[in-house]
């Protein structure tokens, strides 16, 4: 089933953007499963780190905002059993109209 999806706005009907990126080091099988899975590095805030960069160097970033201690746990496993790691911070940018 097909569900249509409405864009957010902030309250002046300013588009709002949600997302998250992660780094697949390379394609594998998953343990728990045996299928061909995508596996992520242990570094989650590397990718988030140079996506802000990059999003720094456009001059498009009006402003970030840093939130500490978003995230409670800073390292486990995740469901195909490799190991992880964050700062627990969440990083957040306004695109510049």
């Amino acid at each position: 089933m097909l569900k249509r999806l409405h864009p957010l706005v902030d309250a002046s009907s300013q588009p709002v953007w949600i997302g998250a990126a992660m780094f697949d080091r390379r394609v594998g099988l998953s343990r728990t499963t045996g299928q061909i899975t995508h596996l992520t590095g242990g570094d989650v805030d590397a990718e988030r780190d140079y996506l802000f960069q990059d999003l720094k160097k456009t001059a498009m970033l009006a402003e970030v905002f840093i939130v500490d201690d978003f995230h409670k746990v800073k390292e486990g496993k995740n469901g195909g059993g490799d190991p992880w790691h964050t700062d627990g911070r969440l990083f957040v940018g306004v695109i510049a109209p």
